[in-house]
């Protein structure tokens, strides 16, 4: 292999890694985007009216110890209730408690950088 075919081909391995962080950046930008859009209202009324439905319905069932009735009504809401703050939590990826940092895009394009 020559020294022409070796810089071509070094050229070509570049013009690659190029387009590709070039794609990388612009499915984060796209996320980043999307991130700021929240969850529509319609899929927040259907899921709170199906929550209020399902523990509604759980209610009305009957058993013979009140108790164990009432304790498995609260867990049944207790999960409904985490299920909708998971969903509040990730609905803005970006933000708040569970923000996704850039650090690792930006840890990578450094090393990429240095040892190019």
């Amino acid at each position: 292999m020559d020294a022409a075919t070796s810089h071509q081909t070094t050229v070509v391995f570049l013009r690659e890694i190029a387009q590709r962080v070039d794609k990388l950046h612009d499915a984060r930008r796209a996320r980043v985007f999307a991130s700021h859009r929240p969850v529509p209202s319609p899929i927040w009324m259907a899921v709170i009216a199906g929550s209020i439905c399902i523990v509604g319905f759980s209610l009305s069932f009957g058993f013979y110890d009140l108790y164990v009735h009432m304790m498995m009504s609260s867990v049944l809401s207790g999960s409904i209730a985490l299920v909708l703050s998971v969903i509040l939590g990730l609905s803005s990826p970006f933000q708040g408690v569970t923000a996704i940092s850039s650090e690792p895009f930006k840890h990578t394009l450094e090393y990429m950088q240095t040892s190019g």
